[in-house]
């Protein structure tokens, strides 16, 4: 989900792109979440 795998076709990869925004988002803030729980 957060590798930046390359898909060919430009089409299927704007959909992907957007498919996984809001994931790789909510990820991302976990991990800075946990991230400051170590400070």
């Amino acid at each position: 989900m957060a590798l930046a795998h390359t898909v060919d076709d430009k089409v299927e990869a704007a959909y992907r792109r957007g498919e996984m925004f809001q994931r790789r988002k909510q990820m991302m803030d976990d991990w800075a979440a946990y991230c400051d729980e170590k400070k």
